[in-house]
């Protein structure tokens, strides 16, 4: 199971929340409103994967389904402080190649809104 969770929104970017599972079932629970999110008004979006336990290769289609979305209207996507074992995965499927991640705001801020 997983959820998704707006943290904050303003005129620069949109900052969301991933927590719990994004396996399968976890995708169920929350593509539709991740893509909601990135549909609605394309801005730079920073995804806060502090609290998600487990990514499996459904969750990875997502999250690199909605950087391309967001790359053809001409914004970025940032993965926000993800767990050890997450960005492991990520390195390992190189999608960290794709997607940057920051464990700090400030550089993270950076890498998405180029400041």
């Amino acid at each position: 199971m997983a959820e998704l969770s707006v943290v904050e929104e303003n005129e620069q970017f949109q900052h969301i929340a991933l927590t719990g599972r994004l396996d399968a079932e976890g995708v169920r629970d929350v593509s539709r409103d991740f893509q909601g999110q990135i549909d609605g008004n394309p801005k730079p979006i920073l995804v806060d994967l502090s609290r998600l336990e487990f990514l499996a290769s459904a969750g990875m289609a997502m999250l690199l389904a909605g950087a391309k979305t967001l790359k053809k209207s001409g914004a970025k996507m940032v993965l926000f402080k993800p767990q050890s074992l997450i960005e492991q995965i990520l390195t390992y499927a190189g999608l960290n190649d794709v997607i940057p991640a920051a464990h700090e705001k400030e550089q993270a801020l950076q890498l998405l809104l180029g400041k």
